[in-house]
């Protein structure tokens, strides 16, 4: 619990996943956890917060979770292209899908 809430803090491990072609997070690397982490450090410290934290926290787990590799060998160019496309294909709101597209457009940012 956190004084100024009262809420539990944050966890990657409390989003449920609905997504079968995605990986569970207690199945990724210790390394993958980490850079998820920091990337979310990353953004918080670049003044993101709120909605756009969680919705950019979202791509970095379905990028993550669609690849299914270490994040250092991610091809910043055809692995993230292959993450567009599959979010292309899912049957979400075309707001949600631009916003998933500008996260994985952040997440190739840290990346390079």
């Amino acid at each position: 619990m956190t004084r100024s809430t009262g809420q539990r803090r944050y966890h990657n491990k409390d989003v449920v996943q609905n997504d079968p072609n995605l990986k569970r997070w207690s199945d990724w690397t210790e390394p993958n956890r980490g850079f998820v982490n920091d990337f979310r450090c990353w953004l918080i410290g670049g003044g993101y917060h709120g909605s756009t934290l969680t919705v950019y926290g979202v791509a970095v787990r379905i990028v993550i979770g669609l690849l299914d590799k270490p994040y250092w060998a991610i091809d910043i160019d055809q692995d993230l292209q292959r993450v567009r496309d599959y979010v292309r294909s899912r049957p979400i709101k075309p707001q949600t899908r631009r916003l998933y597209g500008n996260g994985i457009d952040k997440v190739a940012q840290y990346l390079g």
